[in-house]
């Protein structure tokens, strides 16, 4: 488990995954203790196809959409920095949003980075050049 400057166990900070649709957050989070653990990170058990059906059963509103459809990211430690990373949908870069994660991941603001990610984008375009084979 991450430990802060006084060497006392990070206890504030959750990690996992995230959607955002029409105003809300919907996210499923661990502690770091049910983290996986890895050489570079600290991640949640969660992957976004497996955690959807959850989702859509919670809003069924959801239930006509896959689960790229709608923006999405995740929230994971990175180790040697002692830093949380947000990577997220590039919609998603917004006051609003970055408000609603730290609340809701209990992060401190001073030591969350938020990063854009294009394997989380909903852009045609972008999702178009994600997949060409050239």
């Amino acid at each position: 488990m991450p430990a802060n400057k006084n060497n006392q166990p990070e206890r504030s900070g959750r990690i996992g995954v995230f959607w955002f649709f029409q105003g809300r957050l919907l996210a499923a989070s661990v502690t770091f203790e049910k983290g996986s653990d890895g050489p570079i990170s600290i991640d949640s058990p969660f992957d976004h196809v497996s955690i959807w059906p959850q989702v859509q059963r919670a809003d069924r509103r959801l239930l006509s959409l896959a689960y790229e459809e709608v923006p999405r990211g995740r929230v994971l430690f990175l180790k040697r920095k002692r830093q949380f990373v947000v990577y997220l949908d590039k919609v998603l870069a917004t006051a609003v949003v970055r408000k609603a994660i730290l609340k809701e991941f209990k992060l401190p603001a001073r030591r969350t980075r938020f990063a854009p990610d294009r394997h989380y984008t909903t852009d045609p375009a972008d999702l178009d050049r994600l997949l060409e084979t050239d």
